[in-house]
């Protein structure tokens, strides 16, 4: 269950940060002249790190706090050398 959850919040992550680059080449593509390229490039940034760290952090919380797997028993069985 952990496993998985990791997995989607990865892909949460992922998934923001296309949309925040698709987003910023938009803005950037559409700039108007009440603000400059630096100033979008700045901001578009910050929100990707805010959205996506939010996401890798909680990703990593469950990592660390999920237990420990269970090992299974030996894949093969002893071989008996009686006849």
């Amino acid at each position: 269950m952990a496993f998985v959850t990791v997995c989607v919040l990865l892909g949460a992550a992922l998934g923001m940060v296309g949309l925040h680059t698709y987003s910023l080449i938009s803005e950037l593509r559409h700039a108007t002249s009440g603000a400059s390229e630096p100033e979008i490039l700045a901001a578009i940034l910050r929100n990707i790190l805010l959205d996506a760290g939010t996401l890798l952090g909680l990703a990593g919380i469950v990592y660390l706090l999920a237990p420990p797997g269970e090992e299974g028993p030996a894949a093969d069985p002893p071989i008996d050398d009686e006849p």
